[in-house]
């Protein structure tokens, strides 16, 4: 029997995995900087879902084909967050954290990959995360600003996805 909760889950899940328009560059342009070559491995920070076959991240994340959040983040502060679709077809949230001397000194990145949507956003991230991307796909975010300025961290833009 189909319930009010799996109505629910239905229209979160169409909420978030609703695309996007290519977010700013610079959003998420810091932590990417620190992929490959510059210190962080893909393949060590990716993980999939404990359920499902592995999942392969490609040549990320210059394969993500579609965005559906990105939160653009800063040193001592916010995680910067991207959830996506990537050509392999795995859907992933990627999120990378460091402290105010940058991701080469004390810094973190995970990236999560799924075949499923619905793993991915209910097996993969934290319900603390899916708040964080219902509440800003909703357009219930406080942050109002939508900077493109030059600096490297802009406190006030507002996280991409937004309605």
């Amino acid at each position: 029997m189909y319930s009010s909760a799996d109505a629910a889950e239905d229209t979160d899940l169409t909420t978030a995995f609703t695309p996007i328009d290519a977010p700013n560059p610079k959003a998420l342009k810091y932590p990417f900087s620190f992929l490959g070559d510059c210190g962080w491995n893909v393949e060590d920070i990716t993980t999939g879902i404990l359920e499902e076959e592995s999942c392969d991240a490609g040549n990320f994340p210059h394969n993500i084909t579609e965005y559906y959040y990105v939160q653009k983040g800063w040193n001592d502060g916010d995680a910067w967050e991207c959830l996506c679709k990537l050509d392999t077809g795995c859907y992933a949230f990627y999120t990378a954290s460091c402290d105010y001397t940058g991701f080469d000194c004390q810094g973190g990145m995970e990236l999560i990959v799924s075949m499923s949507q619905e793993n991915l956003f209910y097996k993969g991230i934290t319900e603390e995360q899916r708040r964080r991307i219902l509440m800003v796909k909703s357009g219930d975010s406080d942050s109002d600003s939508d900077s493109d300025s030059e600096g490297e961290y802009d406190y006030d833009e507002k996280p991409y996805g937004r309605k």
